[in-house]
């Protein structure tokens, strides 16, 4: 490239430099100062890669175009360095297999490996499963110092069905060997594949996947409840309290709702709780708290008499400023909605 090309190649690229200073709100003279100190790094000279790689947009262009053999040079010596970092690496894996490790990289390979276990512990610890994970990470040349490694064999050969897993365990099923043709074929296998769910993951996967009615059958039994299962339907119950503050926790009222997602065939959850309510209570069988307006995502308790039927005389003012003084916006709107006698009193004041 031409002096005179590289000289347009510097200016094009110090007015893109220029342009993205737009959004500091420099004064001319702070726009100068930086402007003299990036024209100092537009010169044909010899590069680091990786600081190419973390220069800004208008110095990259500059070098791309007028000092392109250097950054050529720059990029092979970058990529000669990598391939020699990893055949290193690579060599020093293969030694590791082939049982020359100090006594420093055993413990680090063993405490890998528990790291491993630990997390998959539905994993059968017996050699034949030891073996499998040890032959494919030697075959692949993985470190055994990284748990990565013992996790990429372990999705490869779970899913080739090369391994004797227990689904009682891992919460899939009730078998304690599951491997072969019935692992690779299973239709949970994604499940097996992941680290060992714990007893509260288990248990609210199971509760999410549960039909009304099995949900009924288990949960609302006379005696026997669990202790933690008892502690789940409170705070279900407490949540459509506080979305809800006329709902009152009866038993009654927890039948009927339960009864309704069955027979609508929804799932338990609050999704479906919150439907069963939503038409039990338009309805009138649901047992309500009078006096409690209910909003989504905010609940204010009133003292709002029931409404009543016909055209109601309009109320004391003195009530009535009582009454709407601490309501929010949208609160007063749903006062009025409510109450719409309310309106002409308030708009009479």
């Amino acid at each position: 490239m031409s002096q005179e090309s590289k000289e347009k190649v510097k200016a094009a690229a110090e007015r893109e430099f220029v342009n993205s200073l737009r959004g500091e709100n420099l004064s001319p003279e702070g726009i100068r100062q930086k402007l003299e100190k990036f024209s100092a790094t537009l010169k044909v000279r010899p590069l680091d890669y990786e600081a190419y790689a973390k220069m800004p947009y208008a110095e990259k262009s500059f070098h791309e175009f007028a000092n392109s053999a250097e950054l050529d040079k720059a990029l092979t010596k970058y990529k000669d360095e990598q391939k020699s970092s990893a055949q290193k690496k690579d060599a020093n894996i293969s030694r590791m297999w082939a049982g020359q490790t100090t006594e420093e990289e055993t413990a680090v390979c063993k405490a890998t490996a528990e790291q491993f276990l630990s997390k998959y512990q539905h994993f059968t610890r017996i050699p034949e499963n030891s073996a499998a994970i040890a032959d494919r990470m030697r075959a692949n040349n993985l470190s055994p110092h990284q748990l990565s490694s013992f996790v990429k064999a372990f999705e490869e050969l779970a899913v080739e069905g090369r391994l004797i897993l227990n689904g009682k365990i891992a919460g899939i099923c009730e078998d304690t060997m599951v491997g072969g043709h019935e692992l690779r074929t299973h239709k949970d296998l994604h499940r097996f594949l992941q680290p060992t769910a714990t007893a509260e993951q288990i248990e609210r996967r199971e509760i999410g996947k549960m039909s009304a009615d099995d949900f009924k059958k288990e949960y609302l039994q006379e005696a026997g409840v669990p202790y933690h299962i008892q502690a789940r339907m409170k705070r279900a119950a407490d949540t459509l309290v506080a979305w809800h503050p006329d709902f009152v926790i009866t038993d009654g009222n927890i039948e009927l709702i339960v009864r309704w997602i069955s027979e609508n065939k929804l799932q338990y959850d609050m999704n479906g709780f919150e439907a069963a309510y939503q038409t039990l209570s338009k309805s009138g069988k649901l047992e309500l708290r009078s006096g409690a307006i209910s909003h989504a995502g905010e609940t204010t308790m009133t003292n709002f008499e029931p409404r009543e039927t016909g055209a109601p005389a309009l109320p004391d003012k003195a009530s009535l400023r009582a009454k709407i003084r601490n309501l929010s916006s949208t609160q007063l709107a749903q006062f009025f909605a409510d109450n719409p006698g309310e309106r002409a009193a308030v708009d009479s004041m």
